[in-house]
């Protein structure tokens, strides 16, 4: 397929990649200081995200992910 053959119908807002999560038994001094280092924006970071191939991590929640809840629930309610 060419790119001359492809139309865009429709662009959603960004979509966050895989989040990283914390598990729920985690102690909150500990998942502070996890959320701290992981958003520092140190170099070491940066190089793990070059490779990785992303742009920046940014803290998110379950409200950023509603626009794919929706799709969802709307997809089971039509089947």
């Amino acid at each position: 397929m060419s790119r001359d053959e492809v139309v865009i119908l429709w662009r959603s807002e960004p979509i966050h990649s895989d989040p990283f999560v914390f598990s729920s038994s985690l102690d909150n001094a500990l998942k502070d200081r996890i959320r701290q280092v992981v958003l520092s924006g140190s170099p070491r970071l940066s190089d793990m995200l070059k490779t990785m191939q992303l742009v920046d991590i940014v803290p998110v929640s379950d409200k950023d992910y509603q626009p794919i809840h929706d799709i969802v629930a709307e997809r089971i309610l039509e089947n």
